[in-house]
């Protein structure tokens, strides 16, 4: 496995800091993890080996109405430096850690939204991801919010995802499918006993969501899928409470494959 800094020199040693200004590259053999500090610290891109482009981009932490006062606003990573970014070794796999707090225009001057964020980059081709939120501020179970980890699957075409219905599969078949939203776990929940979702991009390649599991205040509402945008969403629209002060969590693999479909991801 390699693990660098860019414009590090030298040996970029484990179980150290990140300086602010590098982005830290983790190499384990069957894929390359970026991770940004000028995006909270968190997965800038996550790609294959020899795969001619990502297959994950841009993941934040972010919430754009509902937490704070005063209306719509974007609160997230994507405006943060994360208070700590580091990376250790942990039972020979390499271990990437964020935490810090939720920035943008409406936290300004209000009890601040925490997050943390753990990456596991397992050589068998898995990505293990933990992140939590702790917002400042309190919110009611009918009042509408949201706040949610979301990230890009560049060129997705197709998804199924695991319902308590039985199987989904959505196929893009044209840019305006692009544009709208395709899936929303609030309304279609997510089977409780084999959560998988699976996407397929335009180049073949797969990648799975797998072990979905959640806890704390407020639980997981349900995943969203947008275009070639993929929400896991604390807070989406009423029905969750938010108490101040505690921490949420949700826990899952990113698996990378050569195709999607629960049966046909191996």
């Amino acid at each position: 496995m390699r693990i660098s800094a860019v414009l590090c020199v030298g040996l970029c040693l484990s179980a150290t800091a990140a300086p602010p200004s590098q982005v830290l590259v983790v190499n384990t053999g069957a894929y390359t993890a970026v991770f940004d500090p000028a995006r909270g610290g968190l997965l800038r891109s996550l790609r294959k080996t020899n795969a001619p482009r990502d297959i994950v981009q841009n993941m934040q932490i972010y919430t754009d109405f509902g937490l704070y006062p005063g209306g719509r606003g974007y609160v997230g990573t994507r405006e943060t430096v994360p208070g700590k970014l580091e990376r250790r070794t942990r039972n020979g796999v390499t271990v990437v850690r964020a935490e810090g707090v939720l920035a943008g225009k409406p936290a300004t001057g209000q009890a601040p939204t925490r997050y943390r964020i753990e990456y596991e980059c397992r050589p068998n081709g898995s990505l293990h991801i933990r992140a939590g939120v702790r917002p400042g501020l309190a919110k009611a179970t009918d009042a509408s919010a949201f706040l949610a980890l979301q990230w890009d699957v560049p060129g997705l075409i197709e998804f199924t995802v695991r319902t308590a219905k039985g199987l989904i599969r959505r196929r893009y078949l044209n840019e305006a499918d692009r544009e709208r939203r395709a899936y929303q776990g609030r309304d279609l929940p997510l089977d409780p006993l084999r959560p998988d979702m699976t996407f397929l991009t335009d180049t073949g390649a797969g990648l799975r969501i797998a072990h979905l599991a959640w806890s704390g205040v407020p639980l997981l509402t349900g995943p969203v899928v947008h275009g070639h945008a993929v929400f896991l969403c604390w807070l989406d629209g009423p029905g969750r409470s938010v108490r101040a002060g505690e921490w949420a969590w949700v826990e899952f693999d990113l698996v990378i494959g050569q195709s999607a479909g629960p049966g046909r991801n191996k």
